[in-house]
């Protein structure tokens, strides 16, 4: 709540993820609504921290990698359910459906084949009925902040 009343966006709709807690948290005006466990940037891919904001909402989409084949960080290309861009960089929050676990600790190295074996590329994953709450819920210009 100290960060939403910081940035001054405590009268609206605010998404606050905690990279530390591996969580999203969604209030509307200063109430607590919802929580979600999330899996956010690798360490050497981290989600940017700072205050953005939902900039376009994107509905089965596909996910081209920035990266070319054969580069370690290239992916193939990869449809998206529910996606909010918050970072015109290319940052999403979005659903992961090929993950089978969110949450503390698990943007670190960890096995598991279908998801990298870690963080995201810098996007912050939901599951998916979480993500379809998220992308029903926020609308363009939701404050987002990444701490």
């Amino acid at each position: 709540f100290q960060l939403m009343q910081y940035y001054g966006v405590s009268a609206d709709k605010v998404i606050v993820v905690s990279v530390r807690d591996q969580e999203a948290r969604f209030y509307d005006n200063g109430k607590l609504v919802q929580a979600y466990q999330v899996t956010t940037g690798a360490p050497d891919l981290p989600s940017p921290v700072g205050i953005h904001c939902v900039l376009e909402k994107l509905y089965h989409t596909v996910f081209i990698s920035p990266d070319p084949p054969g580069s370690p960080n290239y992916y193939q290309p990869t449809p998206i359910n529910y996606a909010l861009m918050y970072s015109y960089y290319g940052y999403f929050l979005h659903d992961a459906w090929w993950r089978t676990w969110f949450g503390k600790y698990s943007n670190l190295p960890h096995y598991d084949p279908a998801a990298f074996n870690g963080g995201s590329h810098g996007c912050i994953n939901f599951a998916l009925n979480n993500a379809e709450w998220m992308y029903n819920w926020a609308e363009v210009g939701t404050p987002v902040i990444v701490y």
